[in-house]
């Protein structure tokens, strides 16, 4: 027998093909791709538990800032210049601008993200939310009056390319300005987003039928719009509104606060209207003022100290910077606009079944 044949038959033996060489090399990328998704979630996971963490510092703070002073701070700000919290506490991992602002000392990631309460406000009402995990296909971080945190499933806002009109920039933390939708295609929006509007109007929709109309030369930030249960429930939506003119159509039975500078707006199936103050570069030097009109129902406001319940015969109804609302002509309740809604509900159910009553009586 030939011995060269043999040393190259035991050489072919002892090799590998190139089928099996593929299929090690497709089974090592599939271990990696599946051990990296993993790994993400897991980093995912762990930012989220300590924004939790975080969030659970700042209600227990507010709280303790209110039962001090006898009201609530005007910004989160407050909380860390009177040492209620760290500077760090004010801050979340998952937020996509943090290492931009590693040097600014005063960088707060949920800043915006504040929304002002009074002192007799339900424990059930949002106070800070964290939007900064939707992208991580996690549910967004609620902290509530009431010292506790949450965690439900967070809902998008639709924009649609047919209602935009003008000059509009949506902005969105960590991806920079983006497109708006073609006419006819839908963009949605979600936590964080910053929509500002030149000329130009736009219209967002929510899950619920909810809708704001923004004017030309406004600025409006989603905070956040959640479904109040783990699987069902009401849908809870906030913004901020930062400058101009908005107009709100609230459907009936929803959620729905507008945090401004100066105050917040709590509405239950309720039409409205609300501008910032001043709105030309020639006002700059003067403190910002919430001005509400109220067309339909009414619109519980909520300052730092107090919160009046705004109806259409109010007319429109101003809050100054940094001062408490004004109670020359409209009644100030000790009971919270979340308990006033529920009792205006159920005297309208009342008068609504009467007639029915008496005609199957008759």
């Amino acid at each position: 027998m030939n011995t060269n044949s043999v040393s190259s038959m035991s050489a072919r033996k002892r090799g590998f093909t190139l089928l099996q060489i593929l299929v090690v090399i497709s089974l090592v990328g599939i271990l990696s791709a599946v051990l990296f998704g993993v790994l993400t979630r897991g980093r995912a996971t762990a930012r989220r538990a300590d924004c939790d963490v975080h969030l659970k510092e700042i209600a227990l703070a507010l709280d303790t800032f209110r039962q001090e002073t006898g009201h609530m701070p005007q910004a989160l700000g407050e909380l860390v210049s009177k040492k209620y919290v760290s500077a760090q506490t004010l801050r979340c991992a998952s937020d996509p601008d943090l290492a931009n602002n590693a040097g600014n000392a005063a960088y707060s990631s949920y800043g915006d993200f504040y929304v002002i309460r009074e002192p007799r406000d339900s424990g059930e009402l949002p106070v800070v939310v964290c939007p900064f995990h939707s992208g991580d296909g996690l549910h967004g971080v609620q902290a509530y009056k009431g010292r506790y945190t949450a965690g439900f499933t967070s809902r998008p806002v639709v924009v649609s390319g047919t209602e935009i009109t003008g000059a509009v920039t949506i902005t969105r933390p960590g991806k920079g300005v983006l497109s708006n939708p073609a006419t006819g295609k839908n963009l949605a929006l979600r936590g964080g987003d910053r929509i500002k509007t030149g000329a130009g109007t736009i219209i967002l929709h929510f899950e619920d039928g909810s809708r704001a109309e923004i004017s030309a030369n406004s600025e409006m930030r989603v905070l956040d719009s959640y479904i109040e249960g783990q699987r069902t429930g009401p849908l809870y939506s906030l913004t901020r509104q930062l400058s101009g003119r908005i107009n709100y159509f609230i459907t009936p039975g929803s959620h729905f606060d507008v945090a401004t500078p100066t105050a917040t707006a709590g509405a239950l199936g309720t039409v409205f209207e609300i501008k910032i103050l001043p709105d030309s570069a020639a006002d700059v030097d003067k403190l910002p003022e919430t001005v509400l009109t109220v067309t339909d129902h009414a619109v519980a406001i909520s300052t730092v100290a107090q919160t009046v319940e705004i109806v259409p015969a109010d007319g429109s109804y101003t809050v100054q910077s940094s001062a408490p609302v004004a109670v020359s002509n409209v009644a100030s309740t000790s009971t919270s606009w979340w308990e006033r809604f529920l009792a205006s509900l159920r005297e309208k159910i009342k008068k609504e079944r009467k007639p029915r009553e008496r005609g199957s009586s008759s």
